[in-house]
């Protein structure tokens, strides 16, 4: 199957290529997902290990299960995005709890 990844707010294309799910396209494809549109991507499973995903809108994308030690998430978009499962490192998760927009009071 043919996909494409397009820029959040230009529809600019940041990737394309092939592969036989969206999932086995974006491991294969590591790059740099700055600014990435993945609204909805179903992305459980996958190993996003070391991923740009900065400012990428991840809003009710599937992350369950995912490996996400040391993707960079700042300015991410994560509303109602699932990361049951999700796999981080004790170093992410303040930038996880911002990009969730939770408020933690002391």
């Amino acid at each position: 199957m043919k996909f494409q990844i397009k820029k959040r707010f230009t529809d600019e294309v940041l990737i394309e290529g092939e592969a036989e799910s969206f999932k086995d396209f974006v491991e294969k494809n590591n790059v740099n997902l700055y600014k990435a549109d993945l609204y909805k991507a179903d992305l459980s499973n996958a190993n996003l290990s070391n991923v740009n995903l900065s400012k990428a809108d991840l809003s009710n994308a599937n992350l369950s299960n995912a490996n996400l030690s040391n993707v960079n998430l700042s300015k991410a978009d994560l509303y109602k995005a699932d990361l049951s499962n999700a796999k981080i490192k004790i170093t992410q998760k303040d930038q996880i709890i911002k990009s969730l927009g939770i408020i933690v009071e002391e």
